[in-house]
C-alpha cells in the first residue's frame, strides 16, 4: 500500500501546481487501470498486494497494476472514511504486529473482503 499512499500524497500536493495537467492525467490513468482490472477480471486481491504477502510477485506479474490498485484503494479509504481514519489504519498496522487485516478491523470495522467489495464498486462509479 506504500505505493498508494505515495501516489495519493503526490496527487494531493501537486494537483494545483504547475504540473496540474500531468498529475490529473496520471490520476485518471491510475483509476482507469484499476477499473479495467475490475472489468476484465484481472483485479489483484487486496490481500495479495499487502506487504505481508508478496507485493513484488503481484507487481511483477502485472506491471503497474498493483500500484494502480493501491492508489485506488487509498483514494477510496480517504473518500469513504476520511484522511484521519486512513492514517490511523496505516499506523495501526505497525501497532498490531504488522497485520493489515487487524488494522482494518480495529480502525474501520471491516475485513479485506468487505474493503475489496467497496473499492471495486467505488472504482466502477468513478
Amino acid at each position: 500500500m506504500d505505493d498508494g499512499v505515495g501516489g495519493y500524497l503526490s496527487y494531493t500536493l501537486t494537483r494545483k501546481s504547475a504540473y496540474q495537467a500531468d498529475i490529473l492525467a496520471w490520476h485518471k490513468a491510475q483509476l482507469d487501470i484499476a477499473r479495467e482490472a475490475v472489468n476484465s477480471g484481472k483485479w489483484i486481491k487486496i490481500q495479495d498486494i499487502s506487504y505481508l504477502y508478496d507485493w513484488n510477485l503481484a507487481e511483477a506479474s502485472s506491471p503497474g497494476l498493483a500500484s494502480a490498485e493501491s492508489y485506488a484503494i487509498v483514494n477510496f479509504l480517504v473518500e469513504t472514511y476520511g484522511l484521519d481514519k486512513c492514517v490511523a489504519t496505516f499506523q495501526a498496522v505497525s501497532h498490531n504486529g504488522g497485520s493489515p487485516e487487524s488494522a482494518l478491523s480495529s480502525v474501520l470495522g471491516t475485513t479485506f473482503e468487505q474493503l475489496e467489495a467497496g473499492v471495486r464498486s467505488w472504482i466502477l462509479s468513478h
